[in-house]
């Protein structure tokens, strides 16, 4: 994409500002801030291969955590393979970077706040009551014939999901090994919008900036201050308030992109900032052999992690009208097609671990009779199902279920002030 009202123009490289005498953008080259404007009011198509991308990353974590997937890789990997919470950070810059883009871009309209809010609940709240609604009320009188039954505790605290708060029962240990607990980023999230466009609305842009940077560091104090206090790192891991690192630091990201002005003087050190974030990552990983939920790695590498992604967003829009080679996994169709479905994928990816590791559990002793290379390929096998069968679903939700209240959403338009009559 480049701007064709000027000759002379101004190209953003990564880390440095360069003057060009043509008007074609090639690989790695960033355009001028009306093209990165332009950019940021359309739809950009690596952002949803972000979104595929970290899809498929917290499947294979998930569908490997027992066999014979889990034989597919060595231990230390599979270390690695169980935490799928990096993903989740991308998830929540992610939602951060857009939601605080689609406030800041109609702030000011007469139905700021309606249009945000049913927009919102059209996109994500038919299919989330309707999970539970399945769950809670029509899978129990079914018995061993319904879906995979809730434990007993889940059941009679479901009014905490009924309400998006299920992340808070982490403290009382109750939200553990449930088929909904990856419900508690969808409430993280589910509270990040009720409040934030309140925090739009009654801030400045600098002011909100400074709410940004502000957030992470109060989370990095709440879950150091908790994990001394011998806070389980799971049950830390679910609070919003320990949560606060991606969705602050997206939203600052938008803020970003949005002033020309923080825009030129963060740019020469976008490549700086990212391989900062990284060492402090190998860092805390070296020093506690792994980032595991109940060590500092997983205390203090939210940030790290936080500051990453929301650097990773702001070069996708800058190179968004370029022909990047880096972007290109990122714009592979398969992979933004993951994208486009994650949220009936997220929702429907746990029930069916579950449902299919209890089937499959029986069988696991016949599993040591198999020689490496058949449990490998039948571990593959597995994974591969495992992951077509989730994209189904989540395919299927959208073309029948989804997709036709989404579309409604094209009722519920922006009304700006009208100005002012002259004379």
């Amino acid at each position: 994409m480049h701007d064709p009202s000027c000759r002379e123009k101004t190209l953003w490289k990564f880390g440095s500002m360069v003057k060009s005498e043509t008007n074609n953008v090639t690989a790695g080259e960033l355009t001028s801030y009306p093209a990165v404007r332009r950019t940021i009011s359309g739809h950009i198509p690596a952002l949803d291969g972000i979104r595929g991308l970290g899809m498929l990353v917290v499947m294979i974590c998930h569908f490997c955590t027992f066999p014979p997937s889990s034989a597919l890789v060595p231990g230390f990997i599979q270390d690695v393979l169980n935490l799928g919470w990096p993903s989740m950070e991308s998830f929540f810059a992610l939602s951060g970077f857009l939601i605080t883009g689609i406030l800041l871009d109609t702030k000011g309209a007469e139905n700021f706040f309606s249009y945000f809010y049913i927009r919102r609940a059209l996109r994500i709240l038919p299919l989330y009551y309707g999970t539970l609604f399945v769950l809670f009320v029509i899978s129990p009188p079914l018995g061993r014939w319904g879906l995979p039954h809730l434990e007993k505790s889940s059941t009679s605290l479901q009014t905490w999901y009924w309400f998006y708060v299920a992340n808070w029962l982490s403290l009382r240990s109750q939200l553990l090994g449930t088929v909904i607990t990856h419900f508690w980023s969808l409430a993280v999230e589910e509270q990040f919008y009720l409040v934030w466009p309140c925090v739009v609305f009654l801030t400045s842009r600098r002011t909100l900036a400074k709410v940004c940077i502000a957030l992470p560091l109060a989370s990095e104090v709440i879950r150091t201050v908790l994990f001394l206090k011998g806070v389980d790192g799971d049950a830390i891991h679910f609070l919003t308030v320990a949560q606060f690192d991606g969705l602050a630091l997206g939203a600052l990201a938008a803020l970003i992109v949005r002033e020309e002005n923080w825009l030129r003087r963060i740019s020469p050190y976008l490549k700086p900032i990212a391989f900062g974030a990284l060492a402090v990552l190998v860092i805390l990983g070296l020093a506690e052999g792994g980032l595991a939920f109940n060590g500092w790695a997983f205390m203090l590498g939210n940030l790290p992690l936080g500051v990453l992604f929301a650097d990773l967003l702001i070069v996708i829009v800058l190179n968004a009208g370029s022909n990047s080679r880096w972007l290109k996994p990122l714009n592979a169709r398969w992979v933004r097609s993951c994208g486009d479905y994650s949220y009936a994928m997220y929702v429907f990816h746990w029930p069916l671990v579950c449902f299919y590791s209890r089937r499959v559990a029986p069988l696991t002793k016949y599993l040591s009779s198999l020689s490496s290379p058949a449990l490998i390929a039948l571990g593959l096998l597995q994974l591969l199902t495992l992951c077509l069968v989730t994209y189904g679903f989540g395919k299927l939700s959208w073309w029948a279920f989804e997709g036709p209240i989404h579309d409604q959403r094209k009722h519920f338009k922006i009304r700006w002030p009208k100005p002012e009559t002259l004379g």
